[in-house]
């Protein structure tokens, strides 16, 4: 007789956790997408506490998560109420968070301390006077927290880029004034001088010189700009004659004349391709523009 194996596989499925609901007081205005997102990012993972006594600190705890999710977006005078805080709720058809947004934070002024006769030289880039004058732009309207963070973000990255390497950002303040409704913005800077291309020294591979002198896009002396190494670097790679390339400008290695000079040494990092011989000639193509290879008996 056979013996049949009957497996009875049982799902337990348990009920789906709903956690919190976000909407408007007001039922004729509705809260934007991302601000409920942003909610929500901020209380997950809280675990509702299982004992009555703990609701107290559970909810200043809740209360302040959701107000620092909204001041991301400028909102410093919401008010914040729940429903249906307890756990049952919480597990099942979520706690119900209220939201009166109120009016965004405006900005009444901005105040930059800093060598503005920088911007006034020739050589300083375009997109660092850009910058300045968004962050200045700022004036007059809600505050955009994330437009505001952009701009310090990016001019410490131009900074760098062009050769400001002496950059200092001292202080970056947004003084907020909750009884107006305002913020001041202060921010005290230096840019310094920017620094220029310095001679370029070889590390330990210097075979190839002249090949690599051909297609090196910027002249000893000229303002230092990071897009032209990196523009060097892809070019010295097309040649394929070298296996490893890396170029890069080393402030740790500037003398004291280099410091005063405010010229930086560019670092020329080559490994070559364990071959006999390379074909040299010159050509371009639509997509990359010149080409160098070489043919060298080694």
């Amino acid at each position: 007789m056979r013996s049949i194996l009957i497996l009875i596989i049982v799902i337990f499925q348990s009920p789906a956790f709903a956690g919190w609901e976000v909407k408007s007081k007001d039922e004729n205005k509705s809260i934007d997408s991302q601000i409920v997102d942003n909610i929500q990012l901020h209380l997950a993972g809280l675990s509702f506490p299982e004992n009555d006594y703990e609701i107290a600190q559970f909810e200043k705890q809740v209360r302040v998560k959701v107000s620092t999710a909204i001041r991301a977006f400028s909102y410093y005078k919401s008010t914040i109420e729940f429903e249906n805080l307890n756990k049952k709720s919480f597990e099942n058809d979520g706690v119900l968070i209220l939201l009166n947004l109120g009016s965004r934070l405006s900005v009444a002024d901005v105040t930059l301390d800093f060598d503005e006769q920088a911007l006034k030289e020739p050589h300083f880039p375009t997109e660092l006077r850009e910058l300045v004058t968004a962050l200045r732009a700022l004036e007059g309207k809600p505050l955009d927290q994330s437009k505001y963070d952009g701009i310090k973000t990016k001019l410490q990255s131009y900074a760098l880029i062009f050769g400001y390497f002496d950059f200092v950002l001292d202080k970056n303040e947004v003084r907020v004034s909750l009884a107006d409704n305002q913020a001041s913005i202060y921010w005290k800077l230096k840019f310094g001088s920017r620094h220029r291309f310095g001679p370029l020294n070889y590390i330990a591979e210097n075979r190839g010189m002249a090949l690599v002198d051909a297609v090196k896009p910027f002249q000893e002396n000229a303002y230092f700009d990071q897009q032209l190494i990196s523009q060097f670097t892809q070019s010295i790679r097309q040649t394929q004659y070298y296996e490893n390339v890396i170029v890069r400008a080393n402030i740790n290695a500037m003398s004291s004349e280099d410091k005063a000079n405010k010229i930086v040494p560019i670092e020329v990092l080559l490994t070559a391709k364990p071959r006999d011989t390379y074909q040299f000639g010159i050509g371009a193509s639509t997509d990359s523009g010149p080409r160098v290879t070489a043919r060298v008996a080694l």
